[in-house]
């Protein structure tokens, strides 16, 4: 794993962003990576959670993504940890999952 000094920040800032979440919004936030509210069969401890920067860096105002099958989030290299904050919100509400009830 190769983790450069600009991203030990970066992703300082999505976790504490995570952290400060409601827990209606943690839990569609887990639904938006994982397409499950529910936790795995091992509990919270066994759910791995990988995030990976995406797109181009002068692509800045594309929203999150996530491959549900593999609890990958795809987070675009925001400005500010505001924006960053806000296009995450901006992606979980608007997450639908596989609209299963």
């Amino acid at each position: 794993l190769i983790v450069q000094r600009e991203d030990d920040e970066y992703l300082d800032w999505f976790w504490s962003v995570l952290g400060e979440l409601d827990d209606e919004k943690k839990t569609k936030f887990v639904v938006f990576v994982t397409a499950s509210d529910r936790a795995p069969l091992g509990g919270w401890r066994d759910c791995r959670l990988i995030v990976q920067r995406s797109g181009r860096e002068e692509r800045r105002d594309c929203l999150p993504a996530s491959f549900t099958c593999m609890s990958m989030l795809m987070l675009p290299r925001y400005e500010t940890r505001a924006k960053l904050r806000s296009k995450l919100l901006q992606a979980i509400e608007s997450s639908e999952g596989f609209g299963l009830q």
